[in-house]
C-alpha cells in the first residue's frame, strides 16, 4: 500500500479515470467528487497507509485562504487532512493547520473538451501550495460530451503546475 499521500491520491485518480471512461454512469461535478472520494479514494483506507481514517477525507471543507484573499476561509471540493480530527483552526479560531491535499474539480458536458484548467482554481492552488508548502493541490477536469469522455488532472506543488495526466 502507498505511504506517500500524493501517489495514493493519484492512483485513485487513475482508477477513477479508467472507470469513468467506460462506465454507464452519469453524474455532474458533485457526483464525480463524491464517487471519487467514496468509491476510489476511500477504498484503500487502512492503518499504515497514506490515509488511515475515513474522517481525513472531506468534501466541501473550509480551509484557510492564502495571502492576498479577503475572506479568511474558502470551501474546497475535496481535501485530505493529516488525521481525522484535523481542522484549520485552534481554540482561538486562528489558522493552526491546513490539509495535505486540496482538490478542485470542474465538469463539462457541452462543446469541446476543455484544453486548459480553470484559471481561478489553478491560481488559488498555486498561491495555497506556495504558502503551505507541504500541501499538494490538484485540478481535475471531467468531460462527458459528444466527443467522448475525458478525465484529466494536474498536480500543483509549491506554486508550480506540474504535468497533466489524462484518461480518455
Amino acid at each position: 500500500m502507498r505511504k506517500r499521500i500524493d501517489r495514493y491520491v493519484e492512483d485513485a485518480l487513475v482508477d477513477f479515470g479508467d472507470w469513468y471512461i467506460d462506465a454507464e454512469w452519469y453524474g455532474k461535478e458533485r457526483d464525480c467528487v463524491n464517487m471519487y472520494a467514496l468509491g476510489f479514494l476511500a477504498r484503500n483506507v487502512q492503518k499504515g497507509v497514506a490515509i488511515e481514517d475515513m474522517a481525513q477525507i472531506r468534501i466541501e471543507s473550509p480551509v484557510p485562504q492564502p495571502p492576498g484573499y479577503k475572506s479568511p476561509t474558502a470551501h474546497k471540493d475535496l481535501t485530505v487532512w493529516s488525521d481525522g480530527l484535523s481542522t484549520s483552526w485552534d481554540q482561538n479560531w486562528e489558522v493552526a493547520d491546513w490539509p495535505r491535499i486540496v482538490m478542485e474539480w470542474k465538469f463539462k458536458r457541452i462543446g469541446k473538451p476543455p484544453t486548459t484548467f480553470d484559471e481561478h482554481d489553478t491560481g488559488w492552488l498555486r498561491s495555497f501550495t506556495a504558502a503551505f508548502e507541504d500541501t499538494f493541490g490538484y485540478v481535475i477536469r471531467v468531460y462527458d460530451g459528444s466527443r467522448g469522455r475525458v478525465v484529466d488532472w494536474a498536480k500543483i506543488t509549491r506554486g508550480i503546475l506540474n504535468a497533466t495526466n489524462r484518461r480518455s
